[in-house]
């Protein structure tokens, strides 16, 4: 049975602290949000399509993309539109540009599935392999450490929309680690994998590769199942908009010869600032491992503000405070302040 080891109610009361400073966040950069009349060009045009207006409903959608072309959502609802009055070539154009820009797996899906039946139809090509990147950096003031990870993965298309393959680089470092003292799991591993997507938001995903274990000094072959689910529920507003981020994730490591689970909730406000958004949140993250190493077996809440920058291939920035509880008795709870950058792109190639 696990042990926590921390107090339930100063869990609750730090929860909450982080919590109502959210609010204030967000109530501070409301000013940022669109204006009226570009908040009412989105509504004004899906109540346009509601009523059977569509020609009506296109020209409102294409005065709000002008002026914010970062609203994927908008861009795909406007190809359904085009298509509704025959116009293929533009619809074909609103889907490209959402599946290769926006950064919402569910719009990029959708968009894939409406090209795949354009292609069916008129025996077009379309570009189905891509490459996507998660590069996580940031400086831990508990640690004093810089932390780095890497994935990047080449994505072959194999059958429809379900399976795919293809070879990938993990990395995960930081500036502290020793043998002798292992803040962090370090290693670099590189290999091919093959993922079945369930659903959007299910897949798993098997690797194999070669791996350098960096602090054990160990070169090895991997083997590493994942079973991930991934989700995002949003409020979907034309102005600010409010979101949950689900991520969860079960996996065996071989090189580790370990099991892990993670829990991952984020709760953000998302306020348009130009072509940008500023977005304060808060989130929770569950760890654990069958060897129970600390490091790996720990409760996280906290908050903070992250500034996502108007194009996919530029980072989002972001800075945050966050207690950790650990499961072991080994670890008392820490609190630490987070600055860095996240990239999370995908870039279709043919």
């Amino acid at each position: 049975m696990i042990n926590l080891n921390f107090d339930k109610i100063k869990l609750m009361r730090i929860y909450y602290k982080y919590f109502y400073f959210i609010l204030i966040l967000i109530a501070a950069t409301q000013r940022y949000s669109y204006s009226q009349e570009d908040t009412n060009n989105a509504e004004k045009g899906y109540a346009l399509l509601n009523q059977g207006k569509t020609q009506e409903a296109i020209a409102s959608f294409e005065k709000h993309i002008t002026k914010y072309p970062e609203d994927t959502k908008i861009s795909l609802q406007l190809s359904y539109a085009y298509l509704q009055t025959g116009e293929t070539d533009k619809a074909k154009k609103c889907l490209l540009y959402v599946k290769e820009n926006s950064k919402d797996s569910g719009e990029v899906s959708a968009a894939e599935r409406q090209l795949e039946s354009l292609r069916q139809n008129k025996s077009e090509p379309v570009k189905y392999n891509f490459v996507d990147l998660y590069s996580f950096n940031f400086y831990d003031s508990h640690q004093d450490n810089i932390i780095a990870n890497l994935v990047m993965k080449y994505n072959n298309k194999i059958f429809g929309n379900s399976l795919f393959a293809g070879v990938y680089v993990d990395a995960y470092t930081d500036t502290r680690s020793n043998e002798n003292n292992i803040l962090n799991d370090r290693f670099v591993e590189a290999g091919g994998f093959l993922r079945y997507v369930f659903f959007p938001s299910l897949s798993l995903e098997i690797r194999a590769g070669y791996v350098r274990e960096v602090d054990f000094d160990k070169n090895s072959f991997n083997f590493k199942p994942i079973l991930m689910y991934s989700d995002k529920f949003s409020t979907d507003n034309a102005g600010t908009n409010f979101y949950l981020n689900v991520y969860s994730a079960g996996l065996y490591d071989h090189k580790f010869k370990n099991v892990f689970g993670q829990l991952s909730l984020f709760e953000a406000a998302s306020i348009p600032v130009g072509s940008s958004k500023l977005e304060p949140y808060i989130r929770q993250a569950l760890l654990g491992d069958t060897k129970r190493f600390s490091y790996n077996n720990f409760y996280e809440a906290g908050g903070g503000v992250q500034f996502v920058l108007g194009s996919m291939y530029l980072p989002t920035l972001f800075v945050e405070g966050t207690e950790k509880f650990y499961f072991t008795s080994d670890q008392k709870s820490t609190f630490q302040i987070k600055a860095g950058f996240l990239i999370n792109f995908y870039k279709f190639v043919w």
